[in-house]
């Protein structure tokens, strides 16, 4: 299974994560194959090009996560803070840190340059996906057992919002590239419009006849 694709910064990239354990790169213009980032002991669920475009981080079942060095495939470094499968990994807007989400409920920040853990975010009840808004300053996450979306600070962990109105799991969830909106994929085959400083619903967008996966 192939579980996350991303392309890099510029475009010249696409990397692909798989339940074969590896991370492959690709080129855009022509499909060739230019290499494989193998050393995870099992599935690879999460895949992110830092902003430069010079380094990977992807997230697997085998607990940890992994940096790697694009031009080489070199392994940077790993971590193993996560006690689960980790199945989300971003890196913050300014490249500095890598944050992964687990089945652990639990979200940790590493510093890029070291790999240490700076940070514990929240202890997390079951949640589908994440994202950070362009400032780096607040994280949205979408969640199953309750089918809304938080807002949190990411210095301090406060709750700065919750978006309810889904009559299913959050699937998927992405901030506006201004971050004042958040718009929210769900199970009940809607996609919503949330404005982050009230937590307003703007509207709603039917047309779906099943699951919305990604937003």
């Amino acid at each position: 299974s192939i579980n996350s694709v991303v392309f890099s910064p510029k475009g010249q990239m696409i990397a692909s994560a798989s339940g074969d354990h590896t991370v492959r790169l690709w080129e855009a213009s022509t499909g060739n194959f230019l290499r494989a980032l193998s050393g995870h002991a099992d599935s690879i669920n999460s895949v992110a090009f830092s902003p430069d475009g010079q380094t990977i981080a992807s997230a697997s079942s085998d607990h940890t996560v992994r940096l790697w060095k694009v031009s080489t495939g070199e392994i940077i470094w790993t971590v193993s803070g996560h006690s689960k499968p980790v199945n989300l990994v971003a890196f913050s807007p300014d490249g500095q840190t890598v944050v992964s989400a687990s089945e652990d409920n639990y979200v940790k920040f590493w510093t890029v340059s070291s790999g240490k853990l700076y940070q514990t975010l929240y202890e997390l009840s079951s949640f589908n996906s994440f994202a950070i808004n362009a400032d780096g300053q607040t994280i949205a996450f979408g969640r199953s057992w309750d089918n809304a979306v938080k807002v949190l600070d990411v210095s301090t962990g406060k709750l700065l919002q919750a978006f309810t109105g889904h009559s299913g799991l959050v699937n998927s969830v992405s901030f506006s590239p201004d971050g004042q909106t958040v718009a929210s994929g769900s199970k009940d085959g809607s996609i919503k419009i949330w404005e982050v400083s009230t937590g307003n619903l703007l509207r709603t967008l039917s047309g779906h006849s099943d699951s919305v996966n990604s937003v």
